[in-house]
């Protein structure tokens, strides 16, 4: 069962998880790299990591290389997406492109959203803690215990001009 769900804002929670976009644009070509970093403090493993961006029009195929987990371009969407799965490391790991841009082509101010969606268990990103938990009423002895999880929604890292 759930006992209670729950929306914070961004300034009252603190996520296990950073992402640095980072791309460079010049004449007729891009470079990127895309660094996850997972917070010192965790207790487990992140779980079903999966990192995404949309690439401008004018953007041709690019070349990706991922140190762990698979990285894809989808030509029809024009979305990079690299699933890295369960990661338990506290190093950082970096998705690192390029690709070629079309004649003539501007970028016009259409930088990339970089999004990320993650699980993790032992974790309270709004920082709630649950203090007493009491049960009443039952035939059996309880498991006086809580299991925080943290399932990430869509937390979006905004790139700038470099």
């Amino acid at each position: 069962f759930t006992l209670m769900r729950y929306r914070i804002t961004a300034a009252q929670s603190t996520i296990p998880v950073w992402i640095i976009p980072k791309f460079t644009w010049s004449k007729g070509s891009v470079t990127f790299e895309i660094t996850f970093k997972p917070e010192s403090s965790l207790p487990k493993a992140i779980e079903a990591i999966q990192v995404k961006f949309e690439l401008p029009d004018g953007v041709l195929c690019p070349s990706l290389a991922a140190p762990e987990g698979k990285s894809t371009y989808d030509s029809v969407s024009r979305e990079v997406t690299w699933a890295i799965g369960t990661y338990s490391k506290k190093d950082p790991i970096t998705l690192k492109g390029s690709a070629s841009t079309e004649q003539g082509f501007d970028l016009g101010g259409r930088f990339p959203v970089v999004c990320v969606t993650f699980v993790t268990i032992g974790v309270a990103p709004s920082g709630f803690k649950v203090e007493k938990l009491e049960i009443e009423n039952v035939d059996y002895k309880p498991f006086k215990g809580i299991k925080y999880i943290a399932q990430s929604g869509n937390y979006e890292f905004r790139s700038g001009l470099c």
